[in-house]
């Protein structure tokens, strides 16, 4: 009897100290708060000024021309197709390529004033050029590739055709009022240039046109 008492004694004493020890747990070191054993955040901040933006390539006729100088200018008189190079580097195996082109590739007789080109050269000491584009006309350009060895390119550029509608009231001549309304489109049209139509009284009416234009 007495064994029994002291054994439900002993399981008592347990109890009390497992109730004891789980009242007491959330304020001891040992068992402390779930944020106490995070890993540390690196509160390190970045300064958005010394962040280098990645530049996008830039490309013209073809060719990425970023970091190049790219001198556009017009042909002038009696300037042969060699003075285009003026103020640039072109390497002389280069330049002896040029002059065995053959007249079916490109015909150097051919270079007329007034006509654009575009030089592409580095900006090094030498300004060694890269290409040379030449354009007989808005929609055709021919490119001159001058590394390492001649290579040339004939292009066209993609035309589209686009219809204008224009109104407006005819006081003199329809030559003159379409020319007053919109000079600046290049119209496909049976208008003869400075020439007028035989409507001189004033009347309105609607005019619809073609515009043909090159993409640059």
């Amino acid at each position: 009897m007495a064994s029994s008492v002291k054994k439900y004694l002993i399981v008592g004493a347990a109890l009390l100290l497992i109730v004891a020890a789980c009242a007491v747990a959330p304020y001891t070191p040992l068992f402390n708060q779930l944020s106490d054993y995070k890993a540390p955040v690196d509160s390190t901040s970045v300064d958005s000024s010394k962040l280098v933006p990645i530049e996008k390539p830039v490309f013209k006729f073809g060719i990425m021309v970023s970091g190049m100088n790219v001198q556009e200018s017009y042909v002038k008189r009696n300037q042969k197709f060699t003075d285009l190079f003026e103020g640039s580097f072109v390497k002389p195996e280069v330049l002896n390529q040029l002059t065995l082109l053959p007249k079916n590739v490109f015909n150097f007789k051919k270079i007329t004033s007034s006509k654009k080109y575009t030089l592409i050269h580095h900006t090094d000491s030498l300004k060694t050029a890269v290409a040379l584009v030449y354009e007989p006309n808005p929609v055709e350009y021919v490119v001159f590739h001058l590394k390492d060895s001649l290579i040339v390119e004939s292009h066209e550029r993609e035309i589209t055709t686009e219809q204008k509608s224009v109104t407006g009231v005819i006081t003199t001549s329809l030559y003159e009022t379409i020319d007053a309304m919109a000079g600046f489109w290049a119209f496909t049209s049976n208008i003869p240039a400075g020439g007028s139509m035989p409507f001189h009284s004033t009347r309105a009416m609607e005019l619809t046109f073609s515009m043909r234009k090159a993409k640059v």
